[in-house]
């Protein structure tokens, strides 16, 4: 849903690829700077200290924004870097999948690690049926379009961060939310797929 909204963010992405252009960093290493920070905030999930898990996930998020701006800006787009992106963004959401999955969360209708378990699926589904599409030549370009796609996912994440230092029951119920949710998004993913002509 967010994705559709991407040119109404365009001037602002090349405001921020302007500003951290004039440092001596390439894409690639704002890049490395997201699995650092979502490394960082899986440490301190496990710390139980969610507000410093949020906000470390919160740079990692930016990072991701600031690095596919930086080489834009500096004309260093590459097939490389955007395939290092890609890769990095899984491990990124991956890694704060885990962290939860090994968190206590109280069990509402099934136990929390369903849940958690269950997101972390529907939310790589939702990337790998464009890839499957692509790899058996059903479509062409990537699949845009669900209603829960990356952007909300990273919302959704940072929510049940923050929310996890003062309500574990209503953490598990945004847990939910995006499971359905990405569930939801994967089968609209399948659909446009396989009604691609």
């Amino acid at each position: 849903m967010l994705y559709a909204e991407k040119k109404k963010f365009v001037k602002l992405e090349k405001m921020i690829g302007k500003f951290f252009s004039y440092l001596p960093l390439s894409p690639n290493i704002y890049t490395s700077f997201s699995l650092v920070a979502s490394s960082l905030a899986c440490f301190f999930i496990l710390s139980h200290k969610f507000m410093l898990a949020g906000a470390s996930f919160l740079v990692a998020g930016l990072m991701d924004i600031i690095d596919g701006a930086v080489a834009r800006e500096k004309n260093e787009v590459s097939r490389k870097g955007a395939y290092f992106d890609t890769i990095a963004d899984r491990y990124v959401e991956i890694m704060i999948y885990l962290a939860l999955l090994l968190t206590e969360y109280p069990q509402i209708l099934l136990p929390a690690q369903f849940w958690t378990g269950f997101l972390m699926a529907n939310s790589l589904m939702t990337t790998y049926v464009k890839a499957a599409g692509m790899e058996k030549k059903l479509i062409k370009s990537e699949i845009k379009g669900g209603i829960f796609e990356r952007p909300e996912r990273i919302i959704l994440i940072l929510l049940i961060l923050f929310m996890s230092e003062f309500s574990k029951y209503a953490a598990v119920i945004l847990i939910i939310a995006g499971s359905i949710l990405s569930l939801i998004s994967s089968v609209q993913r399948i659909l446009i797929t396989v009604r691609n002509k």
